[in-house]
């Protein structure tokens, strides 16, 4: 609101229907619910007390201008509810779920600093329309503000701490982002998503069909964890592409929630990478398979 307005007066709806004539003809809409809210941008210090653990609106607030509130939510839930499962079955050992907070924390409060300057940018602008409006000089784009809109190059940060192989994470690579999902067909013809093919759990993914050449060990956890093999070989993107890590690396690590564990390199076998992820994991046990 600006100085001057008061709640109960912007409540109005002849008042709300006035702000909108200039783009919206009246007889197109009705009002349904009006409210005055104020946003917040904060992070919660701590996200977990024992067995209590915290996500959503109670973890981190994010002011609306990157429509990444419930996306950051539901971030928070997906993170959570595959490595749950893992400590009750007694795969991994409890301290797996500190990982949830040092995973999560971080990459909150990036979206919600983001989501700041971008709010600032779009005063900014507002500041420039009005200032050409009344034949002035516009004000100048404070430095910060020049990266904050969409279309800079920025995209999801990734997650810098926790279950990922952390050399690998930068503000280029895969490994700690999302990894790509195209739509595929199969030898068969059948279109299916690649979600689909990886399943819900852990995917070694690859890129041919050739044996892979893994240790006892690695095989006992790849079992001990479920983590199924899946080759791109034969699969040919109809939307979307394959993950640009592939431009460079033969194998990657995905996890349940699809974020890029890490990639084989010069320094890491497809063996290193499994017995990365395993002490990473906490997994019990694993040694002795």
């Amino acid at each position: 609101m600006l100085p001057g307005e008061t709640a109960e007066a912007m409540l109005d709806n002849e008042l709300i229907m006035s702000l909108i004539d200039e783009w919206t003809p009246r007889d197109t809409y009705e009002i349904r619910r009006a409210a005055v809210y104020q946003f917040h941008a904060a992070t919660a210090d701590k996200w977990r007390q024992g067995k209590i653990f915290i996500g959503g609106d109670a973890a981190h607030q994010t002011p609306p201008f990157l429509g990444q509130g419930m996306n950051a939510g539901m971030r928070d839930v997906i993170n959570f509810s595959w490595k749950l499962p893992l400590v009750i079955q007694g795969v991994c050992d409890p301290q797996l779920l500190d990982s949830y907070e040092a995973e999560r924390s971080a990459h909150a409060h990036d979206l919600v600093e983001w989501a700041v300057s971008v709010g600032k940018l779009m005063d900014h602008m507002a500041e420039v329309e009005r200032a050409q409006r009344d034949g002035l000089k516009p004000p100048e784009t404070p430095e910060a503000l020049r990266s904050s809109g969409y279309g800079q190059g920025r995209t999801q940060p990734p997650i810098r701490d926790g279950i990922v192989l952390l050399e690998q994470v930068s503000d280029t690579g895969s490994t700690g982002y999302l990894f790509a999902q195209p739509e595929v067909t199969d030898v068969d013809g059948s279109l299916l998503k690649l979600d689909d093919i990886l399943g819900n759990g852990f995917a070694l993914v690859t890129r041919s069909n050739e044996k892979l050449e893994i240790s006892e060990q690695t095989r006992a956890i790849l079992n001990q964890l479920d983590i199924g093999v899946v080759s791109l070989e034969g699969l040919s993107t109809v939307r979307g592409r394959f993950d640009r890590l592939f431009e460079q690396f033969e194998s990657a690590i995905v996890r349940p929630d699809r974020l890029v564990f890490g990639h084989t390199d010069e320094s890491n076998s497809v063996d290193d990478l499994v017995a990365k992820l395993a002490k990473k994991l906490t997994l019990t046990n694993h040694i002795t398979h």
